[in-house]
């Protein structure tokens, strides 16, 4: 009975040494230490191992699908990874806070501090003299808390938008200019300088108050704008009202010394208009209470686990902690806490949200009352319209206006055919179809997107490798593969042609002169974007390459689908254009080389040695080579952002502006960068909602800083020249006479009676 026992107890105590060895996986990015660091961590002895995560919505990602247990987030990133937990499974199981001040609760909490006279409610505050800690880059204060006093105030006195004057920023500016006395609200007010200096001057009631009323600046002392607002609020002639950190109120007043000048003077405003004593006061009312970095943990079966393991054994290597680790549990202190920075354990496992809600509010929209504006952005698909939801909630959680609402498309064309029907407002496009955009929906340039030297895309021409031409005149009357009708390689190839000692009249139209300069091509989407107008058959040698093609992987299911500007059309792209020349039916494929070696994997075995590139000046190098910008028809960008042509200035401006703040948050260098961040990939997809590559936006403005920006922006606009000169003719001579007869009419009316 007894060996019985035995053997009946050996799979439980054989499964305890598997849970007591068991690794825990916590989520690290680029804020977190080198990979040095979390090698260590792979020794036997560790309880834990590192994935890493591109960011922290990277890391919620990870926590979501399993793929990692727990990650560090800060106030801002737990505010948006509890967006994203409809059923409260992410809890927190300790803080981060720095070792000097591990006793403290919150990282920071926000006051607002008035003259001991003022009789209390917020309405009171009309014409008051304001007093703001400023807008710095990067700051640790988010829009959205610097804004928040000012905003709660202004939704408590005006609950309805009475009329939008400009931008949103303009909008806000306007009811705060409108609502306060002369005040200090200095540093930056929006993203592009000369916005920023024109609404400086036209608003300079908001600088009145500043040492520097031009600049619009209050002097900085070493912690920051923070005591420059106490210092408004408090000399002679100064502010009403100043909207400041609760520790710099000890500060400034020499409270820590146990001073109480002036202190009398002044009281703390709260958020439901009541007043309360300073002197004293060791919770008084605060307007927004900033959490610690956290530890969290994908689930609450989990904490227990990872909490246990952080209380036994981080703990002790903190203690022994030196600048340089030596063991596995320093290193993970290090990798978790950070230099200076111990572990607050929290045995009370809280949800993430009653974490967040101790402070702050989780906000659902911007919390203000101005006019209430949006912008509409189409996504292309569900993993696109999801990066979008997540950059939606990430702009709230930043304060940003207008707020971002997202609108799924099924494909860019989609996209642009929404916001041509106003049921989205923009869209992010690669630069081969942005022609497309321009040219048959009406959309112009918002922004474009700059790319790196990689991301950049060059049109070639990809020939047969016996075929004599040298020229790309010599093409004529030959047959030709596109990756789709009107886009980038079309219109670089017309351009080129445009730019030959052929003449002008044989080139446009951009439509339809590429079937009469060629024999027949391949120009998938042609019947849809064109109508059957044109008169000319776009899509022969789609329907020859369909007819010649015995690989039915390169193939569509129908041969009229073979034409379609679809995913399903494999003579669809850049790789449908390829397949549509290996098929043997053309003599040129004009292609987009970005991402040429990897489309070449999937080309027949023999075709690398078949076909070459054919370069501007006639010499043909290898397919497997990276042609230089000399051998190009043209070097691009390799992407934009497309908004409605008849929009407004001010919408123009609101775009610009949102796109300019969003890169500046979220974009390569960031503040906020590891929050989420605008190009990288997203749920293991690239190139969503802006392309990879990219690295900033370059306003129409502002072109000609950077090379293939201009390029491209010239070969859209020459392509546009060339726009149906018939049919425009043909319009503008009707609206003409319509007009010079109405005018004949109300002469002789005039004369007759």
């Amino acid at each position: 009975m007894h060996e019985e026992c035995k053997c009946h107890m050996l799979p439980h105590v054989i499964l305890l040494k598997m849970e007591n060895k068991k690794k825990y996986k916590i989520c690290v990015t680029q804020r977190h230490p080198s990979l040095g660091q979390c090698q260590k961590l792979q020794e036997d002895a560790s309880k834990f191992t590192c994935v890493r995560g591109s960011g922290a919505t990277d890391c919620a990602l990870k926590l979501e699908r399993g793929e990692a247990d727990f990650g560090i987030f800060t106030a801002e990133e737990s505010i948006l990874v509890s967006k994203f937990d409809p059923q409260d499974q992410r809890v927190v199981i300790g803080e981060i806070r720095p070792e000097k001040r591990d006793s403290e609760k919150f990282q920071f909490e926000t006051v607002a501090i008035v003259e001991a006279d003022f009789q209390g409610t917020l309405k009171a505050l009309k014409g008051k003299k304001f007093c703001h800690p400023g807008f710095n880059n990067p700051q640790l204060w988010t829009d959205s808390v610097l804004k928040h006093f000012e905003r709660v105030v202004l939704k408590d006195n005006s609950a309805e938008c009475v009329k939008s004057v400009g931008t949103a920023v303009e909008d806000e500016l306007s009811a705060l200019s409108s609502f306060f006395g002369s005040s200090c609200r200095p540093g930056e007010w929006a993203d592009d300088p000369r916005e920023d200096k024109n609404l400086k001057r036209k608003y300079s009631k908001l600088c009145g108050l500043c040492n520097s009323k031009r600049g619009c600046s209050q002097y900085l002392h070493a912690y920051g704008n923070q005591n420059a607002a106490l210092d408004c609020l408090t000399k002679k002639d100064g502010g009403h009202v100043a909207y400041v950190g609760r520790y710099y109120v000890k500060e400034h007043f020499n409270q820590k010394n146990g001073g109480d000048s002036d202190l009398l003077e002044y009281k703390y405003l709260c958020p439901d208009g009541s007043v309360e004593d300073i002197q004293s006061n060791e919770r008084p009312c605060t307007w927004l209470k900033q959490p610690w970095d956290s530890v969290i943990v994908k689930d609450k079966e989990t904490a227990a686990g990872i909490l246990q393991d952080l209380k036994t054994s981080v703990p002790t290597a903190q203690r022994t902690r030196t600048s340089n680790p030596q063991n596995w549990a320093q290193y993970a202190t290090s990798i978790i806490a950070g230099n200076g920075n111990r572990i607050v354990p929290n045995d009370s496992t809280p949800s993430l949200k009653s974490f967040i809600q101790n402070g702050r509010e989780i906000p659902e929209t911007v919390d203000t009352a101005l006019c209430h504006k949006t912008i509409k952005w189409c996504t292309t698909s569900e993993v696109e319209n999801n990066k979008c939801e997540w950059l939606r909630q990430a702009a709230i959680i930043q304060g940003i206006l207008p707020e971002l609402q997202c609108v799924q498309g099924t494909s860019h064309l989609d996209c642009f055919k929404k916001i041509n029907m106003m049921d989205a407002d923009v869209v992010g496009t690669n630069s081969d179809l942005g022609p497309i955009a321009t040219h048959f929906f009406n959309l112009t340039t918002v922004a474009y997107q700059e790319t790196e030297e990689n991301g950049s895309f060059k049109v070639v021409a990809v020939v047969k490798h016996n075929l004599t031409a040298t020229k790309m005149t010599e093409f004529k009357d030959m047959k030709a593969c596109f990756p789709e009708f009107a886009g980038l390689a079309w219109i670089a190839f017309m351009e080129a042609i445009r730019n030959s000692p052929e003449s002008e009249s044989k080139v446009c139209p951009y439509d339809s002169s590429a079937g009469t300069f060629f024999a027949s091509v391949c120009a998938p989407g042609s019947k849809d974007l064109l109508h059957g107008s044109e008169g000319i058959d776009l899509c022969a040698v789609c329907h020859e390459a369909y007819a010649n093609s015995d690989n039915n992987n390169y193939v569509p299911l129908h041969p009229e689908e073979s034409c379609d500007a679809t995913a399903e059309n494999k003579f669809y792209g850049n790789a449908g254009a390829l397949r549509c020349l290996a098929s043997g039916v053309a003599d040129v494929a004009f292609v987009n080389t970005y991402n040429l070696s990897v489309i070449l994997q999937d080309m027949p075995g023999d075709f690398k040695e078949k076909y070459r590139i054919m370069c501007r000046n006639g010499t043909k190098v290898p397919l497997t080579t990276n042609p230089d910008d000399e051998c190009a028809l043209t070097v691009v960008t390799g992407g934009e952002v497309v908004a409605r042509g008849n929009r407004s200035r001010n919408e123009s401006r609101d775009i610009s502006l949102t796109l300019l703040k969003l890169d500046e948050l979220f974009g390569i260098d960031g503040h906020f960068g590891n929050m989420f961040n605008l190009y990288e990939p997203f749920n293991n997809t690239k190139d969503l909602l802006f392309r990879g590559e990219a690295f900033g936006f370059v306003t129409p403005l502002h072109i000609k800083e950077v090379a293939n920006v201009e390029t491209y922006a010239r070969l859209k606009h020459n392509a546009e020249k060339c726009r149906h000169p018939k049919n425009d003719s043909r319009a503008n001579t009707s609206g003409v006479v319509a007009k010079t007869t109405l005018v004949l009419i109300v002469i002789l009316k005039c004369l007759l009676f």
